[in-house]
């Protein structure tokens, strides 16, 4: 168990280094643990915020929602997918929007 989870969270900052957006990192992300060929599964928050402009993309896979408000102060409400698991036919949507970013976002599990 312990080397899948470490394989997938490799995966992820992987795929994010190589610039990738969010949506693109959990789908990525989805059909590495599916190449492993587990029964385990994983949830992910992934969020690129350009302070500079304040601006959010966000993705979920079976992860909460991260606290963070739009422009007005409204709560961005990011699309919720299924966890990262052995289904190779998800695709996961990021939402972006303008916020009010600070450089501390609470993300929690």
């Amino acid at each position: 168990m312990a080397p899948q989870g470490s394989a997938v969270r490799s995966g992820v900052r992987a795929y994010a280094a190589e610039g990738h957006d969010p949506a693109t990192v959990l789908g990525r992300s989805n059909r590495l643990l599916a190449a492993l060929d587990t029964d385990l599964y994983a949830t992910c928050c992934c969020m690129w915020l350009d302070l500079a402009v304040g601006l959010a993309t966000i993705a979920t896979a079976g992860h909460p929602r991260p606290l963070i408000s739009d422009a007005r102060g409204r709560a961005l409400q990011p699309a919720t997918a299924v966890r990262i698991s052995r289904c190779w036919l998800i695709a996961w949507q990021a939402t972006t929007g303008r916020t009010r970013c600070s450089p501390m976002t609470p993300l929690f599990s």
